[in-house]
């Protein structure tokens, strides 16, 4: 943190000038400086659609997801007496795991194109957060799982005859339990803060609508 380090080097400058015999302690940044929460951008009733054709193998179809996004907002206020002042580098995950099966996950990449609000210079890179103010970055999941399969094959569903179309083809509508997912987050902001590791206090569910198409 560029602002606290100067003051520390100013004042130490000054007391050695009245006194060589002193020494003072060592420099350690302050911890716990950032709350962190996570906040969906979905909201609960939001439905992810997809078609696809399908032989009832969904990772060897042709998959079109009709939702935008399913986004999350990772929120820092500073809760720090100070302001904090430092080179923004933003690195770090979100891990998605489904809550009834943990092993299966999705891991999204955050860095610094994550930004989405503060108080950037954008020549110097610098940010600025005053006490109270808050940062925040956004990221997005594109429904793959680790394992490279979609999430919605893994989630059961029902499946009714909705209606035909043309003489040899017809469709049929999966509705898919609710998936939940619990939200983990590990990373940094600032070049000179270490990581900051939290998890979402509840579990975010997610809604998969799919509509599958039979060829003849």
């Amino acid at each position: 943190m560029k602002n606290v380090s100067v003051l520390y080097l100013f004042c130490a400058s000054f007391f050695v000038f009245w006194s060589c015999n002193e020494s003072l302690p060592l420099y350690s940044a302050p911890e716990n400086v950032l709350a962190v929460t996570i906040v969906p951008l979905n909201t609960p009733n939001d439905t992810v659609r997809y078609t696809m054709r399908s032989d009832n193998n969904p990772n060897l179809a042709v998959v079109n997801l009709q939702s935008p996004f399913n986004g999350y907002e990772i929120r820092f206020v500073n809760v720090y007496d100070e302001t904090i002042q430092d080179d923004l580098e933003i690195d770090g995950t979100i891990e998605l795991a489904w809550v009834d099966k943990p092993d299966l996950k999705a891991i999204v990449p955050i860095s610094n194109t994550s930004f989405y609000g503060g108080d950037l210079n954008p020549v110097t890179g610098l940010l600025t957060v005053n006490p109270g103010d808050t940062v925040r970055l956004r990221a997005f999941w594109n429904f793959k799982l680790t394992t490279n399969d979609w999430a919605f094959s893994h989630v059961q569903y029902t499946e009714t005859l909705a209606y035909y179309v043309g003489p040899f083809q017809f469709q049929s509508d999966r509705f898919h339990r609710a998936m939940d997912l619990r939200v983990t987050v590990r990373v940094k902001v600032f070049r000179s803060l270490s990581y900051i590791e939290t998890q979402s206090v509840s579990d975010f569910p997610v809604l998969f609508k799919g509509t599958i198409t039979y060829p003849p």
